[in-house]
């Protein structure tokens, strides 16, 4: 038998004792950078204006101050019992969502904003040249009616509540949650892959109490999904 097949027969019977080569490591996820955590925090403030911009909120008719519902109360003497809060000035300004303060062709209170947030990516800093970051998906993670956190599926089709298909939050979402429930940091997220992932809660504002009890209570989130594409030529709009 000649030295290259021996060789190889017995490469293949090391293999067949020790089993076949392990797969390459995944790679490590690496944290946002500052620019990309503030685009995070903003991209979040945005999605929940349009959220409280949908009828189905409860906000038909009075918009709540959005600093009131991003992060919880300091302390409890930042939530005096019976004091009324009025709207605070908001720099950023959002187009409403259509159909949204009580407008006749009101949209469902589910819809896909992902396709409605897209726009909110611009000021996303570029990852590299002649790439951007692109909003692949935007879903609503839910804390309160259910036993164990949900995330909805949800679709600019679907009209009614039990429409809505929900899943359980996977391994980035709940390890996230725990962080953000526990007194973290409000915007969780890494990179890995060309993509980012973010989670980042909705409480409950004082003027949410006609409908929860405690305010301050984290009441849901938003699980954000991103991912590097060719940037678009200029003066192009992604649909």
């Amino acid at each position: 038998m000649t030295a290259p097949v021996r060789i190889g027969l017995l490469a293949a019977l090391a293999v067949l004792v020790g089993g076949a080569a392990p797969a390459a490591p995944e790679p490590a996820a690496t944290e946002p950078t500052k620019q990309e955590r503030a685009s995070l925090a903003y991209l979040h403030r945005h999605t929940v204006k349009l959220f409280i911009d949908q009828s189905g909120f409860g906000f038909s008719r009075m918009e709540p101050p959005l600093t009131d519902v991003l992060g919880p109360p300091k302390s409890a003497a930042d939530q005096p019992s019976g004091t009324a809060v009025g709207p605070q000035p908001d720099p950023i300004v959002i187009v409403a969502a259509k159909g949204a303060k009580g407008a006749k062709d009101e949209r469902p209170a589910h819809f896909s904003f992902a396709k409605a947030a897209a726009r909110g990516v611009v000021f996303f800093p570029p990852p590299a040249p002649k790439k951007a970051w692109v909003l692949k998906d935007v879903q609503l993670v839910g804390l309160v009616k259910n036993p164990e956190p949900v995330v909805y599926l949800t679709g600019g089709g679907m009209k009614t509540e039990k429409e809505v298909k929900t899943r359980r939050p996977d391994a980035f979402e709940t390890r996230a949650l725990e962080v953000i429930r526990g007194g973290g940091d409000l915007v969780q997220a890494e990179k890995a892959n060309g993509a980012m992932r973010a989670v980042s809660g909705v409480y409950a504002g004082r003027q949410c109490l006609r409908c929860h009890e405690r305010p301050g209570e984290m009441l849901g989130a938003f699980t954000y999904r991103l991912a590097v594409e060719d940037a678009p030529a200029a003066g192009t709009v992604r649909p």
